[in-house]
């Protein structure tokens, strides 16, 4: 579906055979995720935040049904990629399929509850709005898996500090995922202090530059590309900033 709108996204989702949520998020990072989940302390329920259908209730340890999803096939806006910006839009409106007026209100939480929250920074700088603070019952407490950008909400922070990458030996596409896992087992480690490397800050426009110019094997993987960047040219820059020039590059 070539440039995609929201109401014919909509539409597509709603004429798609689904299945339940858990059942299409077939990763490595959600599938620990949610090995470490079930073994932890209950009662619990997962929401996954969601660039193409919202927020989406999944797995409960009382084993309620879960939200029914399309499968990849139904694609969204592949003619013009989903931006946070694009994202926090149809998050705020309430414009999403199955979604009848606001996003963060199909959260059942209440007071006294513990709220664990596992969001990429660009996921975060989409959804954690005024809705969010709104929506959370002021005495619940959150936990918040890795750096957290919103500075509005009052959390704490688990395994953000520098250097936990390199104590928990992972690559950084699962770091939040493996934090999440090892505090729920209760062995997350301290953080160890990153090998001091000399390493060249450029701008959006010379890291555009550089991405483009690297041969085309390297731009096919993001992963790839990001290690070749940091630890062959040397560069200091974040995964979502690379991560963009990619997919504009891509277009």
């Amino acid at each position: 579906m070539e440039n995609t709108k929201i109401d014919s996204w909509r539409e597509a989702w709603r004429k798609a055979d689904k299945v339940p949520a858990s059942q299409l998020y077939e990763g490595r990072a959600f599938q620990e995720s949610m090995k470490a989940i079930r073994s932890g302390p209950k009662p619990w329920c997962v929401y996954i935040v969601s660039a193409g259908g919202g927020l989406i209730r999944g797995p409960s340890s009382d084993g309620r049904d879960e939200q029914d999803v399309p499968g990849y096939e139904v694609h969204c806006f592949p003619g013009k990629p989903m931006t946070p910006a694009e994202m926090g839009k149809l998050w705020r409106k309430g414009e999403y399929p199955e979604c009848p007026k606001e996003t963060w209100p199909k959260m059942e939480i209440k007071s006294s509850d513990e709220l664990v929250i596992c969001l990429s920074n660009s996921y975060q700088q989409a959804v954690m709005n005024a809705d969010f603070n709104t929506h959370i019952p002021k005495d619940v407490q959150i936990f918040a898996i890795g750096s957290f950008a919103n500075k509005e909400v009052k959390s704490q922070k688990i395994g953000a500090g520098k250097g936990m990458r390199e104590a928990l030996g992972c690559g950084f596409i699962i770091l939040r995922a493996t934090i999440l896992c090892r505090w729920l087992a209760g062995s997350l480690p301290k953080p160890k202090p990153p090998k001091p490397r000399k390493a060249r800050r450029v701008s959006d426009d010379e890291l555009m530059k550089l991405v483009q110019a690297a041969p085309i094997e390297l731009r096919t993987s993001i992963s790839v590309m990001v290690k070749h960047l940091r630890h062959t040219e040397k560069i200091a820059a974040s995964y979502e900033r690379i991560r963009n020039c990619i997919l504009t590059v891509r277009k």
